[in-house]
């Protein structure tokens, strides 16, 4: 019997069946006779295809697994940094007591409560130092009004070249007096006190008469001033602190717009509330020196030329607070426009 070497496949189509594909080896045995030996290859052609299959499941399975697990993972992370990044943002906005959650003792907990431990003295120390500024205000108040007392009334006596010293001493007297009292307003707001008194205010007419009232101011400096406002809008507020407010935007748009420029006051119904809105034609301020300007203080080199002492965006800023608002500095293309939104009354319009 001779054996030949190879190993053969070739596909046998039995009768009354499907073809199948057979593996098989031929021998020569005496006589010249073939014989051909062999199996059917189905069952490892099913088990390959079955194990094929499984394989594709079991890869197809990981990836979705792990593309879920990579997007969940993915969003955890985003959201995180959002949490983080809003954080920040409201920091830089003033507010002091923002912390970061804390859920577990991962990465970013960890930095976390780094950031908390940071933001916790960094409150401390612009707590310390507003303290110090608002009771030096305070203790000096007293004692500068006594001395504006004496020096109106050395003026009214006195005569000759010793006349014009004695009154630049009380215009710059009256100019720290003023200081001083911005620096107690802000404080007191930022507290929360005035919220005792609040009342029903007509904002529509407290914005026109303060539009009323800057209307010589901007004629002398030569600018182009319009003011729209709707009637029957109301806040629920303090009148005196809301109309210092609106003083203090007229004031500042009036202070930085140049001669020939323009300034528009309007106001209405938002959807947060009630608005008003000065808009001028000035330098503007950078996008991202805005949110500096809301402190106290904080005066642009644009700015040191002009009398001021950069109190007056902060009183506005604290003002909005105090009414459950926000005040929103954006580019006028040229100019500012400064936004006060203020929550509207309820029950109201």
């Amino acid at each position: 019997m001779e054996e030949t070497p190879a190993w053969i496949t070739f596909p046998v189509t039995p009768p009354g069946e499907r073809e199948v594909r057979v593996r098989a080896r031929a021998f020569t045995l005496q006589n010249d006779v073939q014989l051909i030996v062999g199996r059917t290859l189905a069952t490892r052609e099913s088990f390959q295809r079955a194990l094929n299959h499984g394989l594709l499941v079991a890869f197809l399975g990981a990836l979705v697994i792990g593309l879920a697990g990579g997007l969940w993972l993915a969003r955890q992370t985003e959201r995180r940094v959002e949490a983080m990044s809003g954080a920040i943002d409201r920091v830089r906005a003033g507010a002091l007591d923002v912390r970061l959650p804390v859920d577990g003792a991962d990465e970013f907990d960890r930095l976390s409560l780094r950031i908390n431990q940071l933001l916790t003295e960094s409150e401390a120390l612009i707590r310390g130092m507003r303290q110090v500024t608002d009771d030096v205000a305070h203790d000096l108040r007293t004692p500068l009004q006594r001395l504006h007392t004496h020096l109106e009334d050395a003026l009214a006596q006195a005569e000759g070249p010793v006349r014009g010293p004695l009154e630049e001493a009380l215009e710059d007297l009256d100019r720290l007096l003023r200081l001083f009292r911005t620096v107690l307003l802000i404080t007191s707001t930022e507290s929360g006190a005035p919220k005792q008194s609040f009342q029903t205010v007509d904002l529509s007419a407290l914005v026109t008469d303060a539009g009323e009232l800057f209307e010589a101011v901007f004629e002398e400096r030569d600018l182009a001033f319009d003011h729209a406002v709707p009637a029957a809008l109301t806040v629920r507020g303090n009148p005196a602190l809301l109309a210092q407010a609106v003083a203090n935007l007229l004031d500042n748009a009036a202070k930085f717009t140049p001669a020939g420029g323009r300034v528009d006051l309007a106001a209405g119904r938002a959807a947060d509330g009630v608005f008003v809105e000065v808009r001028d034609s000035g330098p503007g301020i950078p996008a991202e020196r805005r949110a500096e300007v809301l402190r106290r203080f904080t005066r642009l080199d644009a700015a040191r030329e002009t009398p001021g002492h950069g109190l007056g965006l902060a009183l506005v800023h604290a003002v909005a607070k105090l009414h459950g608002g926000a005040l929103d500095l954006a580019d006028n293309a040229p100019g500012l426009r400064a936004r006060l939104v203020l929550a509207s009354e309820p029950g109201g319009d």
